[in-house]
């Protein structure tokens, strides 16, 4: 890894794509009407991650984003982010992600349409990528294809190789993998002994593990780091967050969403004053890339720094737009 850098220069491949987050005002029933409030916000795992990369990094982000009117929105906010936009975009529309959320803010269901950056290849990212050479890490997201994931990997492994003079005076940059989904995080089964660090939760890391759901979140954890990948932070919702660096784990509380959400004067069940789970774990993953940066221990950059920037989306009292109480 770098060090001495006060901007670290940092790429990320995956999504951007308009949230839709629909909070239910009462239970939810089957098969009938249920009423919600709703917000719309410039989201997408990478973007989110970017979008807390973009504090402390030269931060560009390699996406696809149609050209349509939540498209110009999502653009337009992620630049005055100061975020350096790549939108490998072919015909597609923008994303959209819908997440259905509980009355307390925990996630219900989640409803993606990433067809866009899931059709982006890796040659069509290398073409417009001219900075491979100062990069201190890459992200990607799982939205990303295969082939993608597939070629990042090999490039950034083969290209910095003991025995490969193509960049002999450089630093290998850190690679890191986000899960995104159980059905997604498939796609690194293949690549684990090439990934330096991976966010992942309780459901994606049983997947990649091949564990069953009894197993603890300790033992998934540890069974993706003896396959390869030398760093894990692994999320269970409102429970402890685990850490593996290099074979060493630690276990983080984080309290319940109730409790994180709690004004002093908020009436019972009031919706206005709670935050959302939504792109919680994306804000972590961005806040402990930054901190890893600045050569910060994993262990020291989960708990002061990724932690921290959770929270805030956690207990955020009025969502505008990502990020915009901190």
């Amino acid at each position: 890894m770098h060090a001495n850098k006060s901007r670290p220069l940092v790429s990320i491949i995956g999504a951007a794509n308009l949230d839709l987050e629909l909070r239910l005002l009462s239970g939810w029933q089957d098969g009938v009407s249920n009423a919600v409030s709703r917000i719309e916000r410039t989201g997408g795992v990478a973007a989110n991650v970017a979008i807390q990369l973009a504090e402390d990094c030269e931060t560009h982000l390699f996406t696809a984003i149609g050209n349509d009117a939540a498209g110009d929105k999502i653009v337009k906010e992620l630049a005055d982010r100061h975020i350096a936009v790549k939108n490998l975009a072919n015909e597609s529309a923008s994303g959209l992600y819908v997440a259905v959320l509980e009355q307390n803010g925990e996630l219900k269901a989640g409803l993606a349409d990433t067809a866009g950056i899931e059709s982006i290849d890796f040659p069509q990212w290398q073409q417009v990528n001219d900075q491979l050479k100062n990069l201190q890490a890459v992200c990607f997201d799982c939205n990303c294809n295969s082939s993608l994931i597939s070629g990042i990997a090999n490039y950034f492994t083969n290209s910095y190789a003991h025995n490969d003079a193509k960049y002999p005076s450089a630093d290998k940059p850190l690679l890191v993998a986000i899960g995104v989904s159980p059905s997604k995080i498939r796609k690194l089964r293949d690549h684990t002994k090439q990934i330096d660090l991976l966010f992942a939760n309780r459901s994606e890391l049983q997947e990649l593990s091949g564990l069953k759901s009894c197993d603890t979140l300790d033992r998934m954890a540890l069974s993706v780091y003896e396959s390869g990948i030398k760093q894990v932070v692994a999320t269970d919702g409102p429970r402890d967050i685990v850490v593996i660096d290099h074979g060493c784990l630690e276990r983080l509380p984080v309290p319940p969403l109730a409790q994180r959400s709690s004004h002093p004067g908020d009436s019972e069940g009031s919706s206005k004053v709670k935050g959302s789970a939504n792109g919680a774990g994306d804000a972590l993953a961005g806040a402990t890339i930054a901190a890893l940066l600045r050569q910060v221990p994993l262990n020291t950059s989960v708990r002061e720094f990724g932690r921290i920037a959770a929270m805030k989306i956690l207990t955020a009292s009025t969502v505008t737009g990502y990020g915009k109480d901190y």
